[in-house]
């Protein structure tokens, strides 16, 4: 057994550097961050997936939509203007696209300060053609609302009256708001009958995001790096919580799915957990979201611990990590 204190990372910027181009659409925000310019397909593409992203949004006049084709670079440039990020220390280079188990992010929403959101989103989404570049546009939509609507889990701590559990460290949490928002936005789409298209969470994929813990095991072994072993598992948690919110939300729509994922218990678990929260169409209170935040972070360290980790807090406020096995 390894514990040691894990240090604050210091801060930094990145500037991307691309060509700027903003057009307003119906009083939403187009930028377009291009590096080269859009085949005329790609762009006609684009065009018509716009309207309807606009559509879904409470208000679309405090949005910006920014379409990249430097999309890690861009999308880790607006998250560090959050008012709500977790880390105020964060870099730009901190985003990451890739996620541990081999699957790619497209698309990313931020507050940005005054009550403004942004949508970052790669260019080349649209190749993966209409109906699912649509589909990912609506989800992030709900994450717009819940911004706006001031509703989202991400972050709620800091809005009610919160005391962090002596059993539980703060990140945790801030995983756990992740992955309620993950869940009542894929519901919303779910209750309105958009067709996951395979775009949800398969039971196939869970082995492959588990066994994204060895290589962090290994890693420790050879390099003795707390620091690296616990960004890479609370990385690997993370992916995790949210591929099971994802998988959750279709469950609560549809109790028969829930039978496709009875060897993975985790899955019965967590939605046990957020089942009875309401998508992001529908208002939910910060003291019931907290509440539900604190249940889904004490699941998700017995996950963490059930994998050879476990992550806590000391009596002097000191935040410390144990590799178990």
């Amino acid at each position: 057994m390894r514990r040691d204190r894990i240090p604050l990372p210091k801060s930094e910027h990145l500037n991307a550097r691309t060509n700027m181009n903003v057009m307003l659409r119906d009083k939403l925000t187009v930028i377009w961050r291009m590096t080269h310019p859009l085949a005329a397909e790609d762009r006609a593409a684009w065009d018509s997936l716009i309207p309807a992203f606009t559509e879904e949004l409470p208000h679309p006049e405090r949005v910006e939509l920014v379409i990249t084709d430097q999309y890690r670079a861009v999308a880790g440039e607006y998250a560090v203007q959050s008012p709500t990020r977790a880390n105020p220390g964060m870099t730009a280079a901190d985003y990451q696209a890739v996620k541990v188990d081999g699957a790619m992010a497209a698309a990313k929403t931020n507050e940005l300060p005054g009550g403004k959101a942004t949508v970052v989103v790669n260019a080349s989404l649209v190749r993966l053609g209409h109906e699912r570049a649509s589909r990912s546009l609506l989800h992030e939509a709900q994450h717009v609302r819940l911004l706006q609507d001031e509703d989202g889990a991400w972050g709620v701590h800091r809005r009610v009256a919160f005391t962090l559990p002596d059993d539980l460290s703060f990140d945790f949490i801030w995983l756990a708001e992740t992955a309620i928002d993950e869940f009542r936005c894929e519901r919303a789409l779910y209750e309105a009958g958009v067709s996951p298209l395979n775009m949800g969470s398969d039971p196939a994929d869970y082995s492959g995001i588990i066994a994204s813990f060895e290589p962090v095991r290994y890693g420790f072994r050879r390099t003795a790096d707390v620091l690296a072993a616990y960004q890479g598992a609370m990385s690997v948690l993370d992916r995790l919580g949210q591929f099971l919110a994802y998988g959750a939300a279709y469950i609560a729509i549809e109790q028969t799915r829930a039978a496709k994922w009875v060897s993975i218990p985790s899955m019965a678990q967590l939605v046990g957990i957020v089942s009875d929260l309401a998508s992001a169409h529908q208002k939910v209170s910060d003291e019931r979201l907290a509440a539900h935040c604190i249940e889904l972070a004490r699941m998700l360290r017995r996950t963490l611990r059930d994998n050879g980790f476990d992550s806590y807090l000391q009596p002097d406020g000191g935040l410390y990590f144990d590799v178990l096995w």
